[in-house]
């Protein structure tokens, strides 16, 4: 009963952020460049779902502005405890293909406190819409130490893995 209860919470949870995200994505302006969106990837294997919900938008003065909520949940707590941070958003570079955004900002919220502070970088990747179309892709965040003086244009080499659900916007 205890794990359907977190697994409620945290769907509850991610609804809620996703929802205030999409709020905010709608009063983007129709140029400026974004990645929106939320993405669940499961192994099934390891027992643990991890899920993302971002919004990213560069500004006309060139600013990025967003937020992005990352959760691991173990659905078994033999493998460990649940991981939760909360990530303000100062970088996005969306890639030539205008399908694939990397995203960076600093963790300001974490269930463990020793990752305030940390850059967190993730790459997305928006497939299109439509029976046709593979699944869109997320990558795990990555959690780096701020002396690194890591952002979105200097990772390269991490490739979004297809979610299981959710949806994915680049807009370029």
């Amino acid at each position: 009963m205890k794990i359907l209860s977190r697994t409620l919470l945290v769907v509850c949870m991610a609804t809620f952020v996703t929802g205030a995200i999409w709020t905010a994505v709608a009063f983007a302006h129709a140029n400026q460049l974004s990645a929106t969106g939320f993405g669940e990837l499961r192994d099934d294997g390891l027992n643990l779902r991890q899920t993302l919900a971002f919004s990213a938008i560069q500004h006309p003065d060139g600013t990025v502005t967003g937020q992005a909520e990352y959760h691991i949940v173990r659905d078994d707590p033999n493998f460990g405890e649940n991981t939760r941070f909360h990530v303000e958003v100062n970088c996005l570079n969306i890639n030539p293909d205008g399908k694939t955004a990397t995203i960076s900002g600093v963790v300001k919220n974490a269930s463990d406190p020793q990752a305030n502070g940390a850059t967190a970088i993730f790459r997305v990747r928006d497939n299109g819409e439509g029976n046709g179309n593979e699944a869109d892709g997320v990558t795990p965040v990555f959690l780096l130490a701020p002396s690194l003086n890591r952002n979105c244009f200097v990772v390269t080499g991490i490739q979004p893995t297809p979610i299981t659900a959710g949806n994915v916007q680049v807009r370029p």
